[in-house]
């Protein structure tokens, strides 16, 4: 029995340990991201609600007051659990946020921590870097099949019976003929319909 708990254990840990490893690159990155756009110090800033939040770590943290404005806090060394906390509440006197003064909560039965920093972050510039930094893969289309047609169905090449058979109900008594160039809401003009098999 001994032997078989400590093989489990030992499965557990290198699990822990492997899993591990991809996020802690995944948060310095993040907070290198952050970094990046952070401007200024700043004393405070006006906080009615806390639209959104991401953890960077046990001493770091963005916190999003509307889509497009967002701080970065740094706290001091307490909040070890922030990482890991489902939920947050930052403290505030009279709609104002401020260093040295006001704390991040990041539990009922956790000590609170205080907010030593207050940085703006420009969320435009993280996003153009961000859609810059986005790969993005152009290729040619495919010459058309034998006979000029071209497939209705998906990516995969395969031709979509269900659309012909749509295309047909819509245009039965309009004198449109299938086989004759159509337009389909959604797909190029002058695609052919592939004719039911």
């Amino acid at each position: 029995m001994p032997f078989r708990q400590s093989l489990v254990l030992l499965a557990v840990l290198s699990l822990v340990a492997c899993s591990s490893v991809p996020y802690a690159q995944r948060q310095a990155t993040r907070l290198a991201e952050y970094t990046a756009v952070a401007g200024a110090p700043v004393s405070n800033f006006r906080f009615f609600s806390l639209y959104s939040w991401e953890p960077l770590g046990q001493t770091t943290l963005a916190v999003y007051t509307r889509p497009n404005e967002a701080w970065l806090l740094d706290l001091d060394g307490g909040c070890r659990d922030l990482p890991f906390t489902p939920v947050i509440g930052v403290t505030s006197n009279l709609n104002q946020v401020s260093v040295r003064f006001d704390k991040v909560l990041t539990g009922r039965n956790q000590f609170p921590c205080t907010i030593t920093g207050i940085r703006p972050l420009d969320i435009r510039r993280m996003k153009a870097t961000r859609q810059a930094q986005r790969p993005i893969d152009i290729q040619p289309r495919a010459a058309a099949g034998a006979g000029g047609a071209v497939s209705l169905g998906p990516a995969s090449g395969r031709a979509c019976v269900h659309c012909a058979m749509a295309v047909r109900s819509v245009n039965a008594g309009t004198g449109v003929r299938p086989d004759k160039p159509t337009a389909v809401a959604g797909w190029s003009a002058g695609a052919r319909v592939v004719p039911a098999a």
